[in-house]
């Protein structure tokens, strides 16, 4: 529309003079169609001279033939006044064409139309642009054919994909049951030959039927292990594995794992300690059982493939965003170590660092692939690092929150701030470990390897007026032994109110009277959790500052310490009456000798159906109710038990007893009303503790008229 419009202009005041200025082809023709006037514009255009153009040319003959009667039309019209313009192929003089847009208007003077005049506008690249578009719209309307064909064949696909999906799913959940019913059908029997041969080792035996005994039970944990390693990998292999996120003591998980994994270093002779950076946070926000898991998997390989020497578990930290911190977990070990070349492959699925592994230490090879999905589950990474006889270091990072600081704990001590403590102790490691905790408890720490350089410690910090407090000494020296080093100390007026803790490495039959009688305070075995020594430290400092000739500290006085301070609990399960809910014969006998070896009165019910009438009838502290059981299912019991209490009050703890090992049994069994969870194999410590967290000290047990009308 603007180009017609200034077209229009140029039509109706244009000069002579003024036309040849302009850019655009402009013309003049008279009454008969004879060109009379062409700009220079048109003159370079169309390829004429002004001389030709003087004598004369029909401007008909510069328009295309089929085009020159419409051209003739428009002519006419412009000759009665009108102006209007269309497109033409118009024609050069050497015969050469090319599309225009031509608007044509009257020539007037005085009134009276002498002429037309025209405007001629080339259009050859708005006419190849126009069939570049066509040619791309075209294309583009091929290319939507295609696609419409293609995801017509995608929408198949993906049809296909579904269904093969819900086949899938279907197949897993075939695949899920059938692992849990294996699990319960292996566990079964295996919890039997666990539980009696422990109870068979309770009884007096020959030395020769109690390491036949001994290997009956061995054999059923390493099958239980495997079976374990294969069930968990299972539900990797599925995704099913869930993190629960809760806030959690990182230390006494980690401290946790060295107790569990402490008899086995012992058995062997090696040294395994707990290392901690300073400042790293204890309360975290995570998954403490993974964690653990993890630990356990990389430091029970750790000792597996280490003969001479120590494991060490180094925990350190990163702080990231406010909250949030990434924890380097390493586990370090003297033990055989791992040829370079067999390093890429040590966390692959089934794979040892050789085939001879397997048959010398055993094992699945699925402990490594294990962890490190585990890791990766969490969000972290795993490596190792190695040298072919020389140990290795495997490790691992994952992300957790910052948990608050939880109340402190009621525990008698006295302020370490600023105490100086002198460590004496041969191991290097054990040296640093201890100076990190005991500076981070705000005491004033140095260390010495030997009983005789300790002697030259302390009597140099007397002189100078600045005596050590505490001394902290292993049992396992090698000039001197703890017990000689601890005398020469009483005997020294000027040492002698220094106070003494020894720390052994294995514990033995008659160590506290010794010690006690060499003048240590406190005598702790290895591995110590880091509360407990703290603990240790503080109450022996208290006793020194207040005067008090107190007994020797060991971990036991301090838990009878601190259980006298909290609330009141059973201190064993004598006494409890117990009903014991499990169908299976072998498992009900193993159970049933199990509760009665620890003090407890104990019933037994086939069913779920048979333990609601029991219930109904007897007095119960507490339930082991299995989960499977033929007529009425465990889960269902509960269920009704938690029903009928909502109508006449009261709570009877059960604890789930299942043999069942998939993700989600704990929900099911805590959303059918359950309190607690112990998985098939059973063990003796287990029902201790789930007796002792559910019932107190006093409290009656529950009588058939509490469950009356139920």
């Amino acid at each position: 529309m603007q180009a017609e419009a200034v077209c229009r202009v140029i039509l109706e005041t244009s000069g002579r003079e003024l036309a040849n200025s302009l850019p655009q082809t402009v013309f003049e023709i008279d009454s008969e169609g004879v060109l009379t006037f062409a700009n220079r514009t048109a003159l370079d255009t169309f390829g004429y001279s002004t001389e030709e153009v003087k004598r004369g040319v029909d401007a008909l003959a510069m328009i295309a033939p089929g085009e020159r009667s419409r051209a003739s039309e428009d002519i006419s019209r412009a000759l009665r006044g009108e102006i209007l313009g269309s497109e033409y192929t118009v024609l050069r003089k050497d015969g050469s064409a090319f599309p225009a847009l031509i608007h044509v208007g009257p020539v007037q003077q005085d009134g009276r139309i002498l002429g037309v005049r025209g405007i001629l506008i080339d259009v050859s690249d708005l006419k190849a642009t126009e069939e570049r578009l066509q040619r791309a719209k075209e294309e583009a309307e091929t290319v939507n054919a295609e696609l419409e064909a293609t995801n017509k064949q995608l929408e198949e696909a993906i049809a296909r994909a579904n269904v093969m999906a819900m086949a899938a799913e279907v197949a897993n959940c075939t695949k899920s049951q059938f692992l849990a019913n294996m699990s319960h059908e292996i566990r079964t029997p295996i919890n039997g030959v666990i539980g009696f041969s422990n109870l068979l080792l309770d009884t007096e035996l020959s030395p020769e039927q109690r390491d036949y005994a001994e290997a009956v039970r061995d054999s059923a944990e390493i099958l239980l292990k495997l079976i374990n390693d294969i069930l968990e990998f299972s539900k990797l292999e599925a995704k099913k594995m869930a993190l629960e996120q809760i806030p959690f003591d990182l230390r006494t998980t980690v401290e946790g794992v060295a107790e569990l994994l402490s008899l086995r270093a012992r058995e062997k002779g090696l040294e395994f300690e707990v290392r901690f950076a300073p400042d790293t946070p204890r309360r975290v926000v995570g998954d403490p059982g993974r964690v653990r898991q993890v630990l356990i998997n990389l430091a029970g390989n750790a000792l597996k493939f280490t003969e001479k020497g120590f494991v060490l578990i180094d925990v350190g930290w990163q702080p990231l965003a406010e909250g949030q911190a990434v924890f380097r977990f390493a586990v370090e070990d003297s033990g055989i170590g791992i040829s370079e070349e067999k390093l890429e492959f040590i966390f692959e699925k089934f794979t040892q660092a050789d085939a001879s592994m397997t048959r010398r230490y055993g094992g699945t090879g699925l402990g490594l692939a294990i962890s490190k999905q585990i890791v990766e589950f969490m969000g972290g990474t795993i490596g190792v690092t190695s040298n072919l006889g020389r140990g290795s270091t495997f490790w691992f990072t994952i992300p957790l929150g910052l948990g608050e600081t939880p109340q402190s704990l009621s525990i008698p001590t006295a302020n370490l701030e600023g105490v100086r403590v002198l460590i004496v102790d041969r191991s290097k490691m054990n040296r640093q470990t201890l100076l990190d905790l005991t500076s981070n408890w705000g005491m004033k720490g140095d260390a010495v390897p030997t009983s005789e350089k300790a002697l030259e410690a302390l009597r140099g910090a007397c002189a100078s007026g600045r005596p050590y407090g505490m001394t902290i000494v292993d049992s396992g020296l090698q000039d001197d032994d703890a017990e000689s080093f601890g005398r020469h100390i009483q005997s020294d007026p000027q040492l002698k109110n220094t106070v003494l803790i020894a720390i052994a490495a294995v514990g033995k039959r008659g160590d506290a009277r010794r010690f006690s009688d060499a003048g240590f305070a406190a005598y702790l075995v290895r591995p110590i959790h880091t509360a407990t020594l703290m603990e240790a430290l503080a109450t022996a400092w208290g006793s020194k500052l207040q005067g008090v000739a107190a007994p020797l500290i060991t971990r036991h006085t301090l838990a009878e310490a601190r259980a006298s301070q909290a609330p009141s609990r059973v201190s064993g399960p004598e006494g409890v009456h117990v009903l014991i809910a499990e169908d299976n014969l072998l498992n009900q006998k193993l159970a049933l000798k199990m509760v009665e070896k620890l003090g407890c009165r104990a019933d037994l019910a086939g069913n779920g159906r048979e333990a609601l009438r029991m219930i109904e009838q007897g007095r119960y502290d507490l339930v082991f109710m299995d989960c499977q059981m033929p007529d009425m299912d465990g889960y269902e019991a509960s269920a009704i038990i938690r029903r009928r209490e909502k109508e006449s009050g009261g709570h009877l703890p059960i604890i789930a007893m299942t043999a069942h090992a998939m993700t989600g049994d704990r929900n099911k069994c805590m959303e059918a009303g359950m309190d607690d969870y112990i998985s098939k194999p059973i063990r003796r410590e287990e029902l201790l503790q789930a007796i002792s967290r559910w019932v107190q000290k006093g409290e009656p047990a529950r009588t058939a008229g509490d469950l009356e009308g139920r």
